[in-house]
């Protein structure tokens, strides 16, 4: 399974927010726990004859949608939970390309052990399908996607960095209390995430090329296959959006 995110979308829009995780469940916990409380206050009696009805209501009963963050991608849904949302493809991408450079850096360690570390350079190529050349091919352009977003990332860590610095120890964490104390996020970083995700794609779709049609194929699969579903809150996505969100 395609793991270790290296996207900086969701991480500079918390940045940008402010966004506490901790407040969701805080949030959960007033809206399911007010309902109990009400009931407590009803008679023995009552609270036995609407008991069973209580617990069919409160069982599927969510939290509401809260405001909707404006850095959010437009396919997150609210799931009740959190909001959730398909990785994208430059996502996938990277996610694809830092794996490749992992498995080398397994290899590398193997071999120093007088081990052999084929069997981590050689997995992604295998799954793929392809020659030993093609292997090669995504290995050069996991290592060059790296070394180019490597630098926006600097750029991007020291923007940040300076913007966090701007915001007030007791500001609101989100809301429109918040952007009454908290100056708007640097458009530079918008740009700068913007520059990296083209700068993947670029590199990925130079890839694709070099393997040739059917070899990009398999990978464009194999990508959706092991896609995953990034969440800002608690709880994934629910199937039923999951099989809507890829219909389309």
């Amino acid at each position: 399974m395609l793991t270790n995110v290296r996207s900086k979308t969701l991480r500079y829009g918390l940045a940008h927010s402010g966004l506490k995780l901790p407040l969701f469940a805080a949030l959960a916990c007033m809206l399911w726990v007010a309902p109990l409380l009400a009931q407590s206050s009803t008679t023995p009696t009552q609270a036995g004859a609407d008991n069973s009805a209580s617990k069919s209501d409160t069982s599927t009963k969510l939290p509401p949608e809260p405001a909707r963050p404006d850095w959010l991608p437009k396919e997150a849904v609210w799931t009740g939970k959190g909001w959730s949302a398909p990785l994208p493809l430059w996502d996938l991408y990277g996610i694809l390309f830092d794996e490749s450079i992992r498995n080398d850096e397994a290899a590398a360690e193997s071999e120093k052990r007088s081990e052999d570390g084929s069997r981590y350079r050689d997995s992604l190529a295998k799954a793929l399908g392809l020659t030993e050349a093609q292997g090669q091919d995504l290995r050069e352009a996991a290592l060059s996607s790296r070394e180019q977003t490597d630098a926006i990332d600097k750029s991007m860590d020291v923007i940040a960095k300076a913007y966090r610095a701007t915001i007030p120890k007791d500001a609101p964490p989100f809301g429109p209390e918040r952007w009454k104390v908290v100056p708007p996020p640097p458009k530079e970083l918008d740009q700068l995430q913007q520059q990296r995700q083209d700068t993947i794609m670029r590199v990925a779709e130079t890839l694709k090329q070099n393997l040739g049609p059917e070899a990009a194929a398999r990978l464009d699969k194999y990508l959706k296959a092991k896609g995953g579903v990034a969440t800002v809150g608690y709880g994934p996505l629910p199937p039923e959006v999951v099989k809507k969100l890829e219909e389309k």
